[in-house]
């Protein structure tokens, strides 16, 4: 947007732009532009947006990948303690078992000693 000045130079810039020649205009355009071509400059512009836009890309990523990586350890350390839970009870379950079947082994034990002597 042209600049501002109030006493109708907006006016006088836009009516004199009408009576010249497309290429008169986009070389108004280029001088305005300090040298670069239409051109250069729209490529400009997109490179700019491009990289704005993996910036946008990258950072929405990060953000998404930090939310999952929450979300993942609250249930991987949920399942870890249900894990531990069962295989604590595994772990009570054997004891008992062992513990059973020694106890029936030594029995036997103490009585084959008892009936040898």
């Amino acid at each position: 947007m042209l600049p501002s000045s109030g006493d109708g130079h907006e006016a006088r810039i836009l009516e004199d732009m009408a009576h010249r020649t497309l290429t008169q205009r986009v070389a108004a355009l280029e001088r305005q532009m300090e040298g670069k071509t239409l051109q250069q400059h729209f490529r400009e512009n997109a490179e700019l947006v491009e990289r704005l836009l993996v910036y946008y890309l990258e950072e929405s990523e990060r953000r998404q990948d930090a939310k999952w990586d929450t979300k993942l350890d609250v249930k991987l350390a949920a399942l870890e303690e249900r894990q531990d839970a069962k295989l604590a009870a595994m772990g009570m379950q054997l004891d008992t078992k062992w513990d059973t079947r020694f106890t029936a082994l030594e029995n036997l034990a103490k009585e084959i000693l008892s009936r040898l002597s």
